[in-house]
C-alpha cells in the first residue's frame, strides 16, 4: 500500500505521457480493479459505531465514558441475523477524540467492549485514534487503512459485505474498496 501523501501527490503532479516525447504509441487504458483473490471470499457486516450503533448519553455526540454507551433500536435483533447466517460483524470508526485528549485509547477500547456487552456479540473495532486530516492518516476514514486492515484479516471480500455508516466518509471509504455502503437509518428499519 502506497501512503495516502503519495497518492496525492501523484494526483496532482502526473502528466500523460504525449507522443512529443518520443514514444512510439500511447495507449490509454481504463483502469480495472483486480479481482481479490479465491482466499477472499468471506463477507461481513462492517459499522460505524456513533450514531449507526451507539449513542453517548454524555455532553458529546461520542462517549468519553462507558456509562455514556448507548446502543440505538433493533441494532442487537439485525446484527444478529447476519451473524447467524454467517456474517462477520466488524467495526471501523474515526476516534479523533484521542488524539484531541479528550479519551484515552483504554477509555475507546473500553466503550467498545461495552457495545459487545450490550449487543452480546464478539465485535472487533479497528479505530483510528488520530486527529490529522485525512490526507495525513492512511487508517482515518474515508482512507483505506482500517478497510483493508479487515479484509486482509478476516479475508474477506468487498463486493459480500456491507458497510453500514451515517457520513460521507464512511459511504467514500466503503466505495474506494469496491464495498457496497448502506446508510444506518435503512439498515436498521
Amino acid at each position: 500500500m502506497f501512503p495516502v501523501s503519495v497518492l496525492f501527490k501523484y494526483r496532482k503532479d502526473f502528466e500523460a505521457p504525449t507522443m512529443a516525447e518520443g514514444f512510439a504509441k500511447v495507449e490509454k487504458k481504463k483502469f480495472i480493479r483486480n479481482p481479490w483473490e479465491p482466499e477472499y471470499k468471506n463477507k461481513a457486516i462492517i459499522l460505524d459505531a456513533d450514531d449507526t450503533v451507539r449513542r453517548s448519553s454524555g455532553e458529546k455526540v461520542y462517549p468519553l465514558k462507558v456509562q455514556d454507551v448507548q446502543i440505538l433500536p433493533k441494532r442487537k435483533e439485525i446484527l444478529a441475523k447476519y451473524q447467524k447466517d454467517g456474517y462477520f460483524i466488524l467495526g471501523a470508526s474515526n476516534q479523533s477524540a484521542i488524539a484531541k485528549g479528550e479519551l484515552t485509547l483504554e477509555t475507546a477500547q473500553a466503550c467498545f467492549d461495552r457495545i459487545n456487552e450490550l449487543l452480546g456479540m464478539k465485535i472487533d473495532w479497528a479505530f483510528c485514534p488520530h486527529r490529522i486530516p485525512p490526507l495525513g492518516c492512511y487508517c482515518r476514514k474515508p482512507q483505506s487503512g482500517m478497510y483493508v486492515h479487515l479484509i486482509e484479516t478476516y479475508k474477506l471480500n468487498p463486493k459480500n459485505c456491507v458497510f453500514v455508516g451515517d457520513s460521507t466518509t464512511d459511504k467514500t471509504g466503503a466505495t474506494r474498496l469496491g464495498m457496497p455502503f448502506e446508510e444506518a437509518e435503512k439498515f436498521f428499519k
